[in-house]
């Protein structure tokens, strides 16, 4: 992982067509791009900031940065990590899914909703990883001619996540069983299969 650190004066002299902290992230996050890395962190003046903080203040003045650390890390390194960890996860997602279904048939609903929200929010972190992984290997994916097959998995699986939030807000126990036993499961599966493909 590499740092990059800029002082307000740098970004004066090096940044002098950004107005905000968030043009300066979008300059940071191009030439990283451009040299094959992305921002993996960022730290204002002395503060860590999580997603929520980066939208917080992205408006702010540059005039309001003192000093400004980006931690970038190689595309393919964050590719290898990400892809690694979905797979890892999978094995326990569908016991998870199949669980889920179980308890809800079984009347255990207290449980199933501990384990439901657990999977929801896991799936959640999965489709998001799979949006940025799609850029990141676009041209992996077009040279498999994995194009149609990635963009039609991706919509089935925030179909599924759409599905299951309905049926459970609706209280149709039956039907998010169903969905969780034969929809998101085998959903899984094909994205397991999908980004074996790419290591």
């Amino acid at each position: 992982m590499n740092q990059l650190i800029l002082s307000n004066k740098e970004i004066a002299s090096k940044f002098s067509d950004c107005n905000t902290l968030s043009d300066v992230i979008k300059k940071v996050e191009k030439n990283g791009w451009d040299n094959g890395n992305v921002i993996c962190g960022i730290t204002l003046n002395g503060i860590k900031l999580t997603e929520e903080d980066e939208n917080k203040f992205q408006a702010s003045s540059v005039q309001e940065i003192d000093q400004i650390e980006f931690q970038l890390n190689n595309i393919s390194s964050v590719v290898e990590s990400t892809i690694s960890s979905i797979l890892e996860w999978f094995p326990s997602g569908i016991e998870g899914t199949l669980m889920t279904a179980e308890l809800l048939r079984s009347g255990d609903e207290l449980k199933a909703f501990e384990v439901f929200t657990q999977v929801v929010e896991s799936c959640c972190w999965v489709s998001d990883s799979l949006n940025l992984l799609k850029s990141m290997c676009a041209e992996k994916i077009k040279a498999q001619s994995m194009t149609q097959t990635w963009d039609q998995s991706e919509i089935v699986l925030k179909q599924n996540i759409e599905a299951l939030i309905t049926s459970i807000t609706t209280k149709d126990y039956q039907l998010t069983a169903d969905l969780l036993e034969y929809e998101l499961t085998k959903s899984l599966e094909d994205w397991s299969h999908i980004l074996k493909q790419l290591i």
